[in-house]
């Protein structure tokens, strides 16, 4: 969950970006919410994660403004999890992430941020993507 910066780190985006998504959790959750699985159930099974742990990634994630909450059902009240603006403007971190990790980690040297599989202009994939994901 949310850690508490140290005083050295308090003027470092990186480790302010970090207290708000930098747990294997969070992440993951974004993915799962960018990839259409907007109720918690479908996370749980998705993620194969406990509740609780779960509902503790999804109110920080809505506290922090990455995620909003849109009510479906009331008695007993559900809601879908959508991407915010804040929320969709991770899209390019995450598929940085998955290219670096399908280069370095993979191996196999292709990116795969977009549908193509193939090297597009800087940003190109990244504004298709975050498009797409304020969309659904």
């Amino acid at each position: 969950m949310a850690r508490q910066l140290r005083d050295q780190d308090i003027t470092c985006s990186i480790a302010q970006a970090a207290a708000v998504v930098g747990d294997w959790w969070s992440l993951l959750i974004v993915r799962e919410v960018a990839r259409g699985h907007l109720r918690f159930e479908d996370l749980l099974t998705e993620l194969g994660i406990s509740r609780k742990i779960l509902t503790e990634r999804l109110r920080h994630l809505v506290d922090h403004g990455v995620l909003e909450r849109r009510p479906y059902q009331s008695g007993p009240v559900r809601n879908d999890y959508v991407l915010s603006e804040v929320g969709a403007a991770l899209a390019p971190v995450l598929i940085s992430m998955q290219d670096w990790a399908d280069r370095w980690i993979v191996g196999d040297g292709t990116l795969t941020g977009c549908p193509c599989r193939t090297a597009l202009p800087p940003g190109a994939s990244t504004r298709s993507w975050a498009r797409r994901s304020r969309t659904r």
